[in-house]
């Protein structure tokens, strides 16, 4: 299982990640997990800003 945390959430929890090589490495990471687990809270919602 892989976990991950995204940057922002809109009210359909549509997920915002940051893109660049960094990027690339989580999504390598993240293929080769049998699961994957994006989290995020209230703090990273688009509504709250």
């Amino acid at each position: 299982m892989y976990f991950d945390g995204c940057d922002q959430l809109d009210y359909e929890l549509n997920a915002l990640k940051s893109g660049g090589e960094v990027h690339t490495a989580e999504e390598i990471l993240a293929s080769m997990a049998g699961r994957f687990m994006l989290m995020g809270d209230e703090r990273m919602s688009i509504l709250a800003y």
